[in-house]
């Protein structure tokens, strides 16, 4: 099921401002983060799915149990609560600025990322 993205992308740099690297879930890393050791400690998986080749994080990604860590901006967490009813347990959801579409990779699917 496709889920058209609330971003309004009004957050630093154009994004949409919301983000793993902003949930209190995810693990403390530094970038780049060259052992891909990145992950979620709500859910116990790996989040290298959301890593690029140089070790950064590429994109926006969250999961519908994302909680600000205080670094998120207002307007995307506002945005965030409008859908959050709507999307799955156990998904990690990248927006797709270009589609304007929240992209879907299921938390059994993460491990595959190397």
């Amino acid at each position: 099921m496709e889920i058209e993205s609330p971003f309004s992308f009004c957050a630093r740099w154009d994004s949409a401002g919301i983000s793993c690297t902003l949930c209190k879930y995810a693990s403390a890393n530094g970038w780049p983060d060259l052992d891909r050791s990145f992950a979620c400690r709500k859910h116990n998986v790996p989040l290298r799915a959301e890593l690029d080749t140089r070790n950064y994080v590429l994109g926006e990604w969250f999961c519908k149990d994302f909680e600000n860590d205080g670094r998120a901006h207002a307007k995307p967490l506002a945005e965030f609560e409008t859908i959050k009813h709507s999307l799955v347990a156990d998904i990690l959801y990248r927006v797709d600025p270009d589609k304007n579409l929240l992209v879907q990779t299921p938390f059994s699917e993460l491990s595959k990322f190397k």
